[in-house]
């Protein structure tokens, strides 16, 4: 695993308050601690915090245009995300792209969810998802996933979802949305 250094702030602002511009809505955040080992995640703890935020977001996993990676590059990691996202996104269609950033910051550790929340709103804004850095033959439990390999890939990007893997079996799970809809304006039951 290749350490980092970064960090990363946003604002985050109830809707209808605040006068600056909206980059994303966040549409439904879960987690879980189930406490499964040190370092080795759970998949049925992470398969849940997903559906979960899923649920709060009320979107479906078909709905969902980018999934941004925890990709530690670790071997019980990676094994571990691969088995969750395929069994997410089993019968959802092609699946969503993926991309993963710490092959490009190294492991921030606690800065790595929001450098990942800040380049999902970039990829969205730019439509345009990066590669997964040196990304050449991954792993045979990640066949047939989305994986942005290579070059640049470009499409219409408007609900992704960021998923942290953290140690002692912490597992916070995201979505949000970059475009405002008929949902976001002015509830009040957030």
């Amino acid at each position: 695993m290749l350490m980092g250094e970064g960090a990363a702030a946003v604002v985050v602002q109830r809707a209808g308050t605040g006068n600056g511009p909206v980059h994303v809505r966040v549409r439904g955040v879960s987690m879980n601690c189930d406490a499964h080992h040190a370092t080795a995640p759970d998949p049925d703890g992470i398969t849940r915090a997903v559906q979960d935020a899923y649920s709060r977001a009320g979107v479906r996993a078909e709905d969902i245009d980018l999934v941004m990676l925890h990709g530690s590059g670790t071997p019980r990691n990676d094994l571990t995300e691969s088995s969750v996202l395929r069994h997410v996104f089993h019968g959802a269609g092609s699946g969503p792209r993926m991309t993963a950033i710490k092959a490009m910051t190294g492991h921030t550790l606690g800065g790595s969810g929001l450098l990942s929340l800040v380049m999902a709103v970039l990829a969205m804004k730019e439509g345009t998802v990066p590669p997964v850095l040196g990304l050449t033959d991954p792993i045979s439990e990640a066949a047939g996933l989305g994986l942005v390999q290579g070059a640049p890939a470009a499409g219409d990007l408007t609900i992704a979802r960021s998923t942290r893997l953290a140690s002692e079996g912490s597992t916070p799970s995201r979505s949000w949305r970059q475009q405002p809809d008929e949902r976001d304006e002015y509830r009040t039951d957030e």
